[in-house]
């Protein structure tokens, strides 16, 4: 296959401030702020039930996970590496990664909550979906909502900083 080295772009684009694709496009001043996200659905501590529900776990292993993870100490190991490695033994088992597997069945016997099933088994994503095997969605899904939550919650405290004055902050 021979590659054609863009020398000039086509004729109908122009490029540079006077774009007429940009015409209607809106236009916002510099010194507006965008909005802080909302933090309302977001867990305020990592190590609770709550925040493995909402990385996609259902209530049942969740609350499985929990009670083990706070029954005995766990210094060096994070809640969320807790949770990965107890589920982990359970993937082994019954890991699906075959486009006619049961994945939902596979998923739900992992632990995953419908909220997680449905974002990793989505209608038409199947060529997408065997990628990669169930429990490795599952995990990623996870390690994602996860790092998510951890911005979100760095977000809440330096957003809490700022609507303070410089004499209410103490370092």
């Amino acid at each position: 296959m021979k590659i054609q080295k863009a020398t000039s772009p086509p004729p109908d684009i122009i490029l540079g401030p006077a774009n007429t694709n940009m015409k209607n496009a809106p236009i916002i001043p510099i010194e507006e702020e965008a909005p802080w996200p909302d933090i309302s659905a977001c867990p305020t501590s990592l190590n609770s039930l709550f925040a493995l529900t909402q990385a996609g776990l259902s209530t049942t292993t969740a609350s499985a996970i929990h009670t083990a993870y706070n029954t005995i100490p766990h210094p060096c190991l994070c809640l969320k590496t807790y949770a990965i490695n107890y589920l982990a033994s359970l993937a082994t088992r019954i890991d699906v990664y075959e486009e006619g597997q049961d994945w939902i069945g596979a998923l739900m016997e992992m632990g995953a909550n419908d909220q997680l099933i449905h974002a990793i088994v989505q209608p038409g994503m199947e060529d997408v979906m065997v990628m990669n095997t169930a429990w490795e969605w599952m995990k990623e899904a996870m390690n994602n909502r996860w790092e998510f939550y951890e911005w979100m919650i760095e977000l809440g405290k330096v957003r809490e900083v700022g609507r303070r004055g410089p004499k209410d902050i103490s370092c």
